[in-house]
């Protein structure tokens, strides 16, 4: 599971200082992404919000300063001179070396743009554009052969960290956990069409790895 603490101590900073503020920077970024995509349709609603709020505590694990100062990025993206193009490259260049989290990232932006319960031609042209920022290779849809793919781990991860990353993923999609919200129909089958081809991914590995 990713650990945006974590993430950030690995880099060159020389002091507390400096690494503080690249995360401060790094967290800033991902919130402007996000916000610019639900901008897109012009508000942001409740559901939106919700999503967003459960990537920053899910996902990145953050305290609830880290929570507020990332929120007021996500509301106000919308007023920065910047667009979803720019903001997806200055994400790269934070995180590029960590693919997983760009994968996930990318998937969550796509809950997010489906929140409305359509996929708009604005929307769909953004994701094309982020995905290629991202230097994503394939979909996030995509249910081909790579079962790893869409745990969001790697082919070389353990057994337990396999486990770890199916138990993470299935918590997410499990539709028990998104019908409390009552989200729109569309994105209702979006997750279920998503929670079927988890558990196939990691029946997949499990056969495979004989575990």
């Amino acid at each position: 599971m990713f650990n945006f603490k974590k993430h950030n101590s690995q880099g060159n900073n020389e002091n507390t200082g400096n690494a503080a503020d690249s995360q401060a920077e790094s967290l800033n970024e991902v919130f402007i992404l996000m916000g610019l995509i639900c901008h897109i349709d012009e508000s942001i609603n409740s559901y939106e919000t919700h999503i967003a709020t459960q990537y920053a505590t899910c996902v990145l694990h953050l305290d609830n300063d880290r929570l507020d100062k990332g929120m007021h990025s996500f509301y106000n993206a919308s007023t920065l001179c910047t667009s979803h193009t720019q903001a997806a490259k200055r994400v790269y260049k934070k995180f590029k070396k960590d693919t997983v989290f760009l994968l996930d990232l990318y998937d969550w932006l796509e809950r997010l743009s489906l929140c409305d319960g359509q996929l708009c031609p604005a929307e769909q042209q953004a994701l094309k554009k982020i995905h290629k920022e991202f230097r994503l290779k394939k979909n996030i849809l995509d249910k081909s052969d790579d079962p790893y793919f869409l745990l969001g781990c790697d082919s070389q991860a353990s057994i337990e960290e396999i486990k770890k990353a199916y138990r993470h993923k299935i918590a997410q999609y499990h539709p028990d956990t998104i019908m409390a919200i009552s989200p729109p129909e569309e994105f209702i089958q979006h997750i279920m069409d998503r929670f079927q081809a988890i558990k196939a991914a990691y029946e997949n590995i499990r056969k495979r790895r004989r575990f």
